[in-house]
């Protein structure tokens, strides 16, 4: 199973995915294939945003952070609708693959404004 968790505490907002979907053999896995495209475009442009984020990719996992205190509200706006993206459409899989990929939250999704 992909387990995903979603943090937004103080601004400072992160994501990690673990492990696999098993829906399928690999190369097959339609689940996994989602889930892989949509967190590695969201890390990706993270990154291509952020200085300070901090991003890593290692034994089925994925993994990002960013501190948001440090953007102008614009940038921040931008960077938090990038991980709320993520949750929401990462929930839609989760509707259709229940078996397959479970995504948990530590706070009720907000968007933040000043």
């Amino acid at each position: 199973m992909i387990t995903a968790t979603f943090d937004y505490t103080d601004k400072v907002y992160s994501f990690s995915i673990l492990g696999h979907a098993a829906y399928a053999e690999q190369g097959k896995d339609i689940v996994c294939a989602s889930v892989s495209s949509l967190s590695t475009m969201i890390a990706n442009e993270v990154l291509n945003r952020c200085d300070n984020a901090i991003c890593r990719v290692e034994n089925g996992l994925l993994s990002c952070q960013v501190d948001l205190n440090k953007f102008e509200h614009a940038e921040s706006y931008y960077i938090s609708s990038l991980f709320e993206m993520l949750e929401m459409n990462l929930k839609e899989i989760e509707k259709q693959y229940p078996d397959n990929v479970k995504v948990l939250n530590d706070t009720d999704l907000a968007m933040w404004y000043d």
